[in-house]
């Protein structure tokens, strides 16, 4: 009887042998080509997204840059104060929204984003400083103003210098931006 077992299970080896080693390949190669497919997909999202916060920054900064340009501009001609009654930035800017995935940019441009959200919290602590003068009824000194024009002018600075990395690291067409002139 042992040799019965024996002798179908060598007639029928060979038979399965073909069928279960191609059923056994094909799954490896399902297995990984599938890791792959998502892998790579996995891949084209993250750049798809870190694109798009780059380019909602990109505007945000872009309409910083005209809002300090016009309270500097005032500040020096000493005309329109009422410009101060705007904040130079609020805890609600996208730097504070996405600074885990502004990690992921390119060195040179998330370490001039957070020198320049340094020089921001300086200049509008130097604002409020000059509003709460105002505020009490008080003409801020000259030297006031000045520490907040030089303030403002450090911050100006770090934001040119952040949209350049932003456009050298990013191909933004000029088409997609915001037309904000107008509100600022």
């Amino acid at each position: 009887m042992y040799s019965l077992h024996f002798s179908i299970l060598e007639k029928a080896l060979p038979i399965m042998i073909g069928p279960l080693t191609g059923a056994i390949v094909g799954g490896v190669i399902g297995f990984f080509s599938s890791n792959f497919t998502i892998n790579k997909n996995w891949e084209r999202q993250k750049k798809y997204e870190q694109n798009n916060i780059a380019f909602a920054m990109y505007q945000e900064l872009y309409i910083r840059e005209k809002l300090l340009n016009k309270i500097i501009l005032n500040l020096k001609g000493k005309q329109n104060f009422e410009i101060m009654f705007i904040p130079i930035y609020t805890e609600k800017d996208l730097y504070f929204i996405f600074r885990k995935e502004m990690s992921a940019f390119d060195n040179k441009l998330s370490n001039s984003i957070v020198k320049l959200y340094v020089y921001l919290e300086s200049a509008e602590k130097q604002r409020k400083r000059v509003m709460d003068y105002i505020d009490n009824n008080f003409s801020p000194g000259q030297y006031e103003f000045e520490i907040l024009i030089d303030k403002l002018q450090k911050a100006q600075n770090e934001l040119q210098e952040s949209l350049k990395l932003f456009r050298q690291n990013f191909c933004f067409s000029e088409d997609n931006f915001a037309q904000l002139d107008d509100l600022i």
